[in-house]
């Protein structure tokens, strides 16, 4: 059994088995096994595809035909590894197609061919190569994802369907066999010079009505086919260096836009978990009802949109100065999300902002002239991993409304006894005050009439204003 690769630095020869090895990142990582002295189970539909191999590595490779959705022929080539080579080291999971056409425009069976494809090929074929890897005790499966699986790219509906199964999967498996010794890695590679944007894929924009979003997407697939910034043969030799370590990881980010495209969709993911934190816990906190909640938008501080429009695999969209809008996003996906709510309180629809859980202790920020709630937005935040804000327009000002035929004396009195009742409305039985110009004289008339409520007051360039704001309010409303 001679061959032409050679083993080095000490390093033990590992038996392979790499799927859709005729072309592509399979046929690199098969090339970059052999040269490195490893013996291979190449697979492919049709293993004429292979020959070349055979010549070149001699009794070192063994071509296979393969179909990856069947259970006898995954059986074989398994069995074809055992007996040549007298065990299985690592299995590499890399056949798979994708297609380009709105979701709308894919008939069931293309849905169920590439599913069963990239999803139940790689589940028939870990499943045909694990009895013998827990025997050996021991054993490094490669599941080629891709970064498609974390986030989902227009156009391709079941391929991500069929990846995000894949990622689900092996994150069980990964669970189950660590202690058999068997290690998982999911690869999610990014873009590469590969045939799979080429004549593996097929691409068809679609309806008018799609062709903001999927057309897009497959115009720029055509024309970003051979200029991906990935090179197959530099990922598989990652990947071969990979299989050498003793703790590899469970996933690996394959090129530079695959890792800043996912970065950019996690942070989004986070940030909209803290975005809707308030309906998340609701089920499982203090009984507690809003008349609306919805995430704050438009405020710098509690909201930055990292969330990118897929075109192929990746997100297009670009951060400038990357690295400064990156670390300014991880620092605020960490902080609680500011929410917005309305509730009726005094005849009046009062605009309120909110963060932090419903059942810690209570701010309750009181904003000065001629501003809003809006003033607080950098506070906010930086006050909810600890306490309970809440911060009301004052009726008058931002987005709090007042009937017309309310007739609003817009008065200091007037003031509190409204954010009374909204006080009453929200079931506040104890806050702290912390209180800035105009909402001074309105929260310390609220102190004056519950001072049991009361734990604290801050003032900021407070005063205990006599005057209501009167016939001098006019003006500056319409301004």
């Amino acid at each position: 059994m001679s061959g032409k690769g050679s083993v080095g630095n000490g390093t033990t020869s590992k038996v392979w088995l790499v799927t859709g090895a005729s072309r592509g990142l399979g046929r690199a990582i098969a090339e970059a096994a052999l040269s490195r002295g490893h013996k291979v189970v190449a697979t492919a539909r049709n293993p004429e595809h292979l020959k070349d191999l055979i010549s070149e590595y001699g009794g070192q490779v063994q071509a296979v035909a393969l179909d990856v959705t069947s259970e006898a022929a995954a059986s074989h080539a398994v069995s074809v590894a055992i007996e040549s080579f007298g065990r299985l080291d690592v299995l590499v999971n890399n056949a798979g197609y994708g297609d380009i056409r709105p979701i709308e425009d894919t008939s069931i069976a293309d849905f169920r061919a590439q599913i069963e494809t990239n999803l139940f090929g790689v589940i028939i074929v870990t499943k045909a190569a694990l009895p013998f890897m827990r025997m050996q005790g021991a054993g490094h499966i490669l599941q080629i994802s891709s970064v498609g699986g974390r986030l989902g790219p227009m156009g391709r509906g079941p391929y991500a369907a069929a990846k995000w199964g894949v990622e689900g999967f092996s994150e069980v498996l990964a669970k189950e066999v660590s202690p058999l010794g068997i290690k998982i890695t999911i690869v999610e590679p990014g873009g590469f010079r590969t045939d799979f944007a080429g004549a593996s894929t097929s691409i068809y924009e679609g309806r008018p009505e799609y062709d903001s979003t999927v057309g897009r997407t497959a115009r720029f697939q055509r024309d970003f086919n051979g200029k991906q910034p990935g090179d197959p043969a530099k990922a598989a030799d990652v990947l071969v260096h990979l299989t050498s370590l003793e703790s590899p990881p469970l996933r690996l980010l394959l090129g530079s836009d695959a890792f800043h495209a996912a970065e950019q969709n996690d942070i989004a993911k986070m940030k909209l978990d803290q975005d809707w934190r308030d309906l998340t816990f609701l089920p499982t906190s203090a009984k507690h009802k809003y008349t609306s909640i919805e995430p704050e938008r438009g405020s710098n501080m509690t909201r930055r949109n990292f969330v990118s429009q897929g075109t192929g695999l990746l997100a297009a969209s670009v951060v400038s100065n990357a690295s400064t809008a990156r670390a300014a996003a991880v620092e605020t996906s960490l902080l609680p999300a500011t929410t917005v709510h309305r509730i009726e309180a005094d005849g009046v629809s009062v605009f309120y902002r909110q963060a932090g859980q419903v059942d810690a202790p209570v701010i309750f920020l009181l904003h000065g002239f001629p501003t809003s709630s809006i003033q607080y937005r950098e506070l906010i935040p930086r006050l909810a991993d600890r306490y309970r804000v809440i911060a009301p327009d004052l009726p008058g000002f931002g987005f709090t409304e007042v009937p017309a035929e309310r007739g609003y004396h817009y008065s200091f009195e007037a003031l509190a006894k409204t954010m009374l009742a909204f006080t009453d409305a929200l079931k506040l039985k104890r806050y702290a005050l912390y209180v800035f110009d105009y909402g001074a004289p309105t929260g310390f008339r609220l102190a004056m009439a519950h001072p049991e409520r009361v734990t604290a007051i801050v003032s900021q360039n407070g005063n205990a204003y006599e005057e209501g704001l009167g016939s001098a309010w006019a003006p500056i409303q319409r301004y």
